[in-house]
């Protein structure tokens, strides 16, 4: 009796580690790309774990497939869905509670067979979205010809527009600080 009672907890506590295994497994990790496969009348499911206010954009590729994507929030309640396909596609969504949110991905078809490929391609939490915009860089041959104007040197103004006329627009300047990014400024001369 003893070694039958030890045998059911030990095949209870590998099917509970396999169990916990294969959740790890179906989870959407950032920029990781999953393959799924398309069983008639079979859902997949993967999970994605995002706190509250989160942007999440889910990448699905259906393969020529038409699929009915389906989102569930943390404690199971039905939250988005859409149907996709049969062309690459994403689905948005913003968390309204923290915790594993999940997708399942099933065809249109019942009957389909096949594969698809799904990722989870950004993650932008609320704290990065409410964050204020960087300033705008502004064109330093512009604050010039302000501060010219405001001195009161009047023929500050044609000398910028033959100095535009001879290198052309728009005013492309470096940016201090900044070796990936250039400053560009559209001008347009309008009549008095």
């Amino acid at each position: 009796m003893n070694a039958l009672r030890v045998s059911l907890i030990a095949l209870f506590v590998i099917a509970t580690w396999s169990r916990a295994t294969s959740a790890d497994e179906l989870e959407l990790k950032l920029g990781q790309v999953r393959e799924g496969s398309l069983n008639p009348s079979q859902a997949e499911s993967f999970a994605v774990s995002l706190g509250e206010g989160d942007f999440a954009q889910i990448g699905v590729n259906p393969r020529g497939q038409e699929l009915v994507v389906k989102t569930y929030d943390p404690s199971g309640h039905p939250f988005r869905g859409a149907e996709m396909g049969p062309e690459e596609d994403r689905l948005n969504l913003v968390a309204e509670a923290p915790g594993a949110y999940r997708v399942e991905v099933a065809a249109k078809d019942k009957h389909a067979s096949g594969t698809y490929t799904i990722a989870l391609e950004k993650v932008v939490t609320l704290a990065t979205r409410l964050t204020p915009p960087k300033p705008v860089v502004e064109s330093q041959r512009i604050q010039a010809l302000r501060d010219s104007l405001e001195r009161g040197k009047r023929e500050s103004v044609t000398a910028f527009w033959d100095e535009v006329t001879k290198t052309g627009a728009p005013i492309i300047e470096p940016i201090a600080g900044d070796q990936e990014n250039m400053a560009v400024t559209f001008v347009w001369k309008g009549t008095p």
